[in-house]
């Protein structure tokens, strides 16, 4: 009872976050805060959920791949919120009209005859 208790928190907290992530690609205007708000809510809102899929299914072959997945999304989320995140500067011509950046690339070459 308190297995299928535990498991339902984490899949309404899940589908919370999700709700919360899919508001955010509603109400902001610009891709990097799209993006913010994807990446965050939407990562913790879909391993919240698997794991409460994990809780509920017990102690077996199917919670290793559940957890193979969490991981996945764990780590797949990020690069991919970051590969965005730069395209998104490199192509946008009024970046800097719409959020501040630091653009890392300016003094690569500075230092290149010391």
């Amino acid at each position: 009872m308190i297995r299928v208790i535990i498991a339902g928190v984490m899949m309404i907290l899940g589908l919370a976050l999700l709700g919360v992530s899919a508001a955010g690609m509603f109400r902001f205007s610009t891709t990097m805060n799209r993006l913010h708000a994807v990446s965050k809510c939407g990562t913790l809102g879909v391993i919240a959920a698997m794991t409460g899929v994990m809780v509920i299914s017990g102690l077996n072959a199917y919670s290793a791949k559940i957890l193979a997945a969490m991981a996945f999304v764990w780590w797949c989320s990020p690069v991919v919120a970051r590969l965005t995140a730069s395209e998104e500067v490199r192509t946008n011509q009024n970046i800097e009209a719409v959020c501040d950046y630091v653009d890392l690339t300016e003094g690569a070459n500075a230092n290149d005859g010391d």
